[in-house]
């Protein structure tokens, strides 16, 4: 979900550019016409009557400065077509992540490039960075933290582009990945106007749809019911060919056919640990409940967490069990080592996806984590990795914390257990008190499991 690709820019033969991200490719501009006024000096295109620093009022000078500093060689540079474009030397640049946060948190990125003074030729041009910025660059805390008015005003300036892409972006992760998040970020701000972009944005992509019915496992058939999509990439963004048993995961009617809760029936790992709750929860309480302030900091972390879904960074910590095929041997032995023994061998948790024509290629996904959420925490609506299968057992369950997936709410219970697909969009509020713990198993989908056993080549 959180895939932030890095650009380069070139001239093609014919004057047109090329800006391949890493996890996709922006197809390819008209060459600009000959002429052209230089944006870097502050030449304004005709036609132009909205002033920069009209748009940028609640910025303190220095800000407004540094602004105009940044934004006008940027486009310059991909105007005229300068190979290594967007990356040109930081003495040049600047800290661009700076401003991206100015954007998030300030105006409108639509608003302030028609301020600089981009004719139509050039707004189009930049309404692909801003797609690159506004859905990839900037973290969900980012993109939320904006004024719904401006962020739906960029939205807005973005959607015709994506819905242009729509006939090929079935071939890439990236360009899935780009209208998976425009759908998410529209139905977060859920106005009026989001919900008629977005379904208008639904249709356009369902009558895109290729012959398989869905795209990566999503039919588009409901903004409430969308996946990451369910394939392995390369470094940009492009589908590799995958083990042929591997296609038939998403070729069962996608996420339509899919819960949104599994039931503990359906999942072998989740019935383990719902039998094994009483040892489990007498071994993790304590550092739960039990634990002084020293400790719980000592032993919960952030370095592991995708911490950009959470609304105040300072709101969601972990304590790692199990991850990139390693066991954690100073946790496991010092909180959890009946935990660790216990699911040490699971076949959820073993193995990878080898691309068949890149051997050097792993996606690996399981992991075992202990999760502490903060009072007052807001996860924002996110996905995980495709194929895994969240398997959360409640060890300390306080009032007021609840979970969506896709159009389903549920809650954990202590000693219970909750599944659900990573790859499926969430979301979590915690409205109690205290903190709440669950010990989080994700490994490999019940259908992963069932295939890896018919075929010693999956």
């Amino acid at each position: 979900d959180d895939a932030r690709g890095d650009e380069r820019c070139s001239a093609g033969d014919d004057g047109s550019s090329e800006c391949r991200v890493r996890d996709g490719v922006v197809p390819k501009q008209p060459a600009a016409k000959s002429g052209k006024k230089n944006l870097a000096e502050g030449e304004r295109s005709a036609g132009s009557s909205i002033k920069f620093e009209d748009l940028v009022g609640e910025w303190t000078p220095e800000q407004k400065q540094e602004a105009a500093k940044l934004l006008r060689p940027m486009w310059k540079d991909l105007n005229d077509k300068k190979e290594e474009a967007m990356y040109a030397a930081k003495t040049e640049l600047g800290n661009r992540d700076e401003l991206f946060d100015w954007l998030a948190k300030g105006r409108s990125l639509n608003r302030l490039m028609q301020g600089i003074g981009l004719n139509y030729t050039d707004r189009k041009q930049v309404v692909e960075q801003m797609a690159q910025v506004l859905l990839r660059k900037l973290t969900w805390t980012q993109l939320f933290g904006m004024a719904s008015s401006d962020l739906i005003e960029d939205l807005a300036a973005i959607q015709p582009l994506l819905a242009e892409l729509a006939p090929s972006c079935c071939s890439t992760v990236s360009c899935s990945s780009l209208q998976v998040k425009l759908l998410l970020a529209l139905g977060h701000l859920g106005t009026d106007e989001a919900v008629d972009l977005a379904e208008t944005h639904l249709q356009q992509l369902r009558d895109e749809l290729p012959s398989s019915g869905h795209c990566l496992g999503n039919t588009w058939a409901d903004r409430s019911r969308i996946l990451i999509p369910q394939a392995v990439s390369d470094d940009k963004g492009n589908l590799v060919e995958m083990p042929a048993l591997t296609k038939k995961l998403v070729s069962r009617g996608g996420s339509a056919s899919l819960p949104a809760f599994w039931s503990a029936d359906q999942v072998p790992l989740a019935k383990l640990l719902e039998e094994h709750s009483a040892e489990l929860l007498q071994e993790l309480e304590p550092i739960c409940v039990g634990a002084t302030k020293k400790q719980k900091k000592d032993a919960f972390r952030q370095d592991t967490l995708a911490v950009e879904v959470t609304k105040t960074k300072k709101d969601w910590y972990s304590l790692n069990l199990y991850r990139t095929g390693q066991w954690d041997k100073e946790n496991c032995a010092k909180y959890a080592p009946k935990t660790c023994e216990l699911l040490r061998q699971r076949p959820e948790l073993q193995g990878y996806i080898k691309p068949p024509q890149n051997p050097s290629e792993r996606l690996v996904l399981s992991y075992v984590r202990l999760y502490r959420l903060r009072p007052g925490a807001h996860l924002y609506p996110h996905f995980g990795k495709p194929w895994a299968m969240n398997v959360h057992l409640g060890v300390h369950i306080p009032p007021g914390v609840e979970i969506r997936v896709w159009n389903e709410t549920a809650k954990w219970r202590k000693g219970e257990v909750l599944s659900f697909l990573d790859g499926a969009e969430h979301e979590v509020r915690h409205t109690g008190t205290e903190d709440r713990f669950v010990l989080s198993v994700t490994g490999w989908m019940p259908e992963i499991i069932r295939l890896r056993d018919k075929s010693r080549s999956f």
